[in-house]
């Protein structure tokens, strides 16, 4: 029996189409203005060789997923949402099916890797043959996967222990939307560093914020600052400093010197239209939600 579909709590564009939808330091970390299962960093797929994706315009469109770990996909007839196995990329949306359930949520490329941060995906009762092929698909795109290219226009996605083969692009259904082109005066909260999901601790601060040339950072046991510079989707760094704060740092707290790393280098970011924030660089990533308002609400 077919089980109902499942979305997030709060309405999100994500679902289907989108599924497929030093003094200038402000003090404390505050800005200048005020305004998913847990990944270990040991999933990272192995680093790509050979020539890989350099920027979202290589993947953007809907692909035709020729096999899943050397597996040919069923015809569109034989799936169950009698569509193609297939997966789309827009800014910065991924989304797609392998047949069955709709899959997705928002990504960015560093480092030829696609780095994500998946949404809510419907949940429909599949045939054991079609789950096989949707876990690995999902699996696959939860690992941050290196793209490959394997000739004529074609790619593979490779982590988390499989391969997804892509060939035939087409114009995709997703529609794309506008990346955040300053960060001045945001703040988030942070989610997930490297794959661990930051639990609740009480009165414990875990956030990122930005102001003009400057971003900081705490995640409830010590922060760190640095300046930067910044384009449409990508901030390049000048100089970092960290701070160790009064008190024991718990492990679960103690992931400041992650996130500096990612800062220490040219990283890229995005955001989603419910508050959504990737950053990667460096082989790190970090995933966080609008502290207030998302962009355009």
């Amino acid at each position: 029996m077919l089980a109902m579909m499942k979305t997030a709590s709060r309405p999100r564009s994500i679902v289907t189409a989108m599924i497929i939808a030093g003094a200038a330091i402000v003090a404390g970390c505050r800005a200048e203005t005020a305004p998913p299962p847990s990944r270990s960093p040991d999933q990272r797929s192995a680093q790509p060789t050979g020539t890989t994706a350099r920027s979202i315009g290589d993947l953007t469109g809907e692909w035709r997923i020729v096999s899943i770990d050397g597996q040919k996909v069923r015809p569109p007839a034989a799936n169950l949402d009698k569509r193609p196995a297939s997966i789309s990329f827009a800014p910065p949306f991924y989304g797609g099916s392998a047949g069955c359930n709709s899959l997705g949520g928002i990504g960015v490329i560093d480092g030829g890797h696609y780095f994500t941060a998946p949404g809510p995906q419907t949940l429909i009762g599949c045939p054991p043959d079609l789950m096989k092929l949707e876990t690995a698909w999902n699996q696959t795109m939860r690992a941050n996967p290196a793209i490959l290219s394997t000739g004529r226009g074609s790619w593979q996605l490779r982590g988390g222990g499989h391969m997804l083969d892509l060939a035939d692009r087409r114009p995709s259904v997703i529609r794309p939307m506008p990346i955040l082109e300053s960060l001045a005066g945001t703040g988030w909260n942070l989610l997930e560093v490297d794959g661990h999901r930051l639990g609740y601790e009480p009165h414990a601060t875990r956030k990122l914020s930005f102001s003009r040339g400057v971003w900081c950072a705490t995640d409830g046991c010590r922060t760190a600052h640095a300046r930067f510079r910044q384009t449409a989707g990508r901030i390049v760094p000048a100089s970092a400093e960290l701070a160790q704060a009064a008190g024991r740092c718990k492990s679960d707290a103690a992931h400041i010197g992650t996130i500096a790393r990612l800062m220490a280098a040219p990283a890229h970011y995005v955001t989603g239209p419910n508050g959504e924030f990737l950053m990667a660089g460096s082989g790190h990533w970090l995933v966080a939600s609008r502290d207030g308002p998302p962009a355009g609400k």
